[in-house]
């Protein structure tokens, strides 16, 4: 079973508390870096989408892994 990650990420993208969640540590990264140059804005929001994301898509990953593996198990 194939985990499509681009689709993952798009179906995250359009979750409200996601997005929440992204723009509170943008806020925060923003804030730590002292809100020194708005261009930066752009980088924060970025950065915390990364972090945000990477870690919903690895937990999505295990969890389709998990059921391919569950479905593997009995079918056997």
């Amino acid at each position: 079973m194939s985990v499509d990650t681009n689709q993952i990420r798009q179906d995250l993208l359009q979750d409200g508390a996601v997005m929440d969640a992204i723009r509170r540590r943008a806020y925060h990264i923003s804030v730590e870096r002292g809100y020194s140059e708005p261009h930066h804005l752009l980088d924060d929001w970025f950065r915390a989408e990364n972090e945000i994301l990477s870690v919903l898509i690895e937990q999505e990953v295990r969890r389709h892994q998990g059921i391919a593996a569950a479905v593997t198990e009995t079918a056997m």
